[in-house]
C-alpha cells in the first residue's frame, strides 16, 4: 500500500483480456467498472473484511451512488494494470469517498483517475446506517 495526498491506497492488479476490448484492441471504457469493484472488493478483503460473508452477516451493503471517470490513455489488451484505491478524508460514517486511479504497469501512466462514492445502508431497508464501529478501522475512521 502507498501512500499520498492523505490517503491509503490499497493495490489491485489485473491484465487486460481479449474479451474486455473493442475490436481495436483497446479496453472498452465500460469495463473500468467491473475492475474498480474488484479493486473495492480487494481493499476490503486486504484490510479484513469478507464482504460476501460479513455483509450479509452484519446486514450492511455499500452501494455506488456517483462514479467520475477522466479516461487519459487507452489501455492496449494484454495489458498490466494497477488500480490504486483508497479512501478519502472527505468520507463520513455514512459516506464513502474513494479516489482511484488506473495505472499502465508498463509505463507507470495514468490511464484513468477519479472518484467513486458510495453510501453505507442496512441490506434490509436500503436506508442509511452509520459505520459500524467494528468496521471504522477499515475506512479510517476514528
Amino acid at each position: 500500500m502507498a501512500t499520498s495526498e492523505n490517503i491509503e491506497w490499497n493495490v489491485y492488479e489485473t491484465i487486460v483480456h481479449w474479451h474486455e476490448s473493442d475490436p481495436a484492441g483497446i479496453a472498452f471504457h465500460g469495463n473500468y467498472f467491473f475492475w474498480l469493484e474488484r479493486a473495492f472488493s480487494s481493499l476490503l478483503h486486504d484490510r479484513g473484511y469478507e464482504v460476501e460473508t460479513e455483509g450479509l452477516i452484519r446486514n450492511i451493503g455499500f452501494p455506488v451512488t456517483l462514479i467520475e471517470c477522466r479516461y487519459l490513455k487507452p489501455i492496449p489488451v494484454w495489458n498490466r494494470i494497477r488500480i490504486l484505491m483508497g479512501v478519502s478524508p472527505k468520507s463520513n460514517l455514512t459516506k464513502l469517498v474513494m479516489p482511484f486511479k488506473i495505472i499502465l504497469s508498463k509505463t507507470d501512466e495514468i490511464a484513468a483517475e477519479g472518484e467513486i462514492q458510495r453510501r453505507i445502508v442496512s441490506l434490509d431497508s436500503f436506508q442509511l446506517v452509520e459505520c459500524p464501529d467494528e468496521l471504522r478501522g477499515i475506512f479510517g475512521f476514528s
